[in-house]
């Protein structure tokens, strides 16, 4: 005869999940695994109690799945298989014992992945931006991370920190996750403006970068804005090229009509001669 019995200690608990040194049990929302982007490690699950143990334990996280022989089942993360792709994925790890104690019990948690800032692939950051005393200067960088970075800028010549100053904007748009915009502005710009930045973008994952520009002084901008956007100024100078793209073949159309009438009339002309002479002549 076989018997089967629980241990009085955790026997009717849920399997204890282990990731990156954390233990996580149960069903509840606050169960969120936090790794970042290129994490390796094991995730292991494991069921305590009972006599005998559990024997069967499976464990599956996205397309990563391990069925453990056991009362204790593994996965592992590579570089290749945690990627932000399986951010929000939710795991999952079940144990079955013959005693009945804790079968279809079930520890969840999800993933929260998150990936260290880099500039994008196709951003090549320009060590010069160009500014115009009383006007302002704007910089866009286009970078790579989540979550959403912290912005700071320097001035290098008095490592003065601008990062609340009301003439420098300094702002991050989200675009297609993980992708998003810095933006840094500068107002009203003044002769001690035009000098060396630092700009610090670092969301707590992986290093910091550091973006350094120097801000020049030009006379005038090359395509004045007109109390317009950059936007309203392409446009009007695309509108601009089309009318005298239109223009030029409108005349080169005319002089080609004048020529054709200058023709017919010197044809004209010379028939009537002809007919006037054969006329005489008979």
């Amino acid at each position: 005869m076989r018997f089967t019995c629980c241990s009085s200690v955790g026997s009717e608990g849920p399997p204890q999940v282990t990731v990156a040194g954390q233990t996580y049990e149960g069903i509840s929302p606050s169960n969120i695994v936090t790794l970042a982007e290129g994490y390796t490690g094991d995730v292991t699950c494991r069921v305590e109690g009972g006599y005998p143990g559990g024997h069967t334990t499976q464990l599956k996280c996205g397309q990563l799945e391990n069925t453990g022989d056991g009362n204790t089942a593994t996965v592992r993360f590579t570089t290749d298989t945690l990627t932000r792709d399986l951010d929000g994925t939710g795991c999952s790890c079940t144990s079955q014992h013959d005693s009945g104690c804790y079968n279809n019990r079930e520890t969840r948690f999800k993933l929260n992945v998150t990936c260290a800032q880099q500039f994008s692939p196709l951003f090549s950051p320009s060590p010069k931006v160009d500014g115009v005393i009383e006007e302002k200067a704007k910089i866009d960088i286009e970078i790579y991370g989540f979550p959403e970075p912290r912005l700071t800028l320097h001035r290098i010549v008095d490592d003065a920190d601008l990062t609340s100053s009301p003439r420098h904007e300094l702002k991050y748009t989200s675009s297609v996750a993980p992708f998003g915009f810095v933006n840094v502005t500068i107002s009203d710009l003044v002769e001690a403006d035009f000098t060396n930045y630092t700009l610090t973008i670092d969301n707590g994952v992986g290093n910091a970068l550091v973006y350094s520009f120097y801000l020049n002084q030009v006379k005038t901008r090359l395509r004045p804005e007109a109390g317009g956007d950059a936007d309203t100024d392409i446009e009007s100078d695309s509108f601009n090229s089309t009318a005298l793209i239109i223009g030029l073949i409108a005349v080169v159309i005319l002089g080609i009509c004048v020529v054709i009438i200058i023709f017919l009339v010197r044809k004209i002309q010379d028939m009537k001669r002809r007919l006037d002479n054969y006329e005489e002549n008979e």
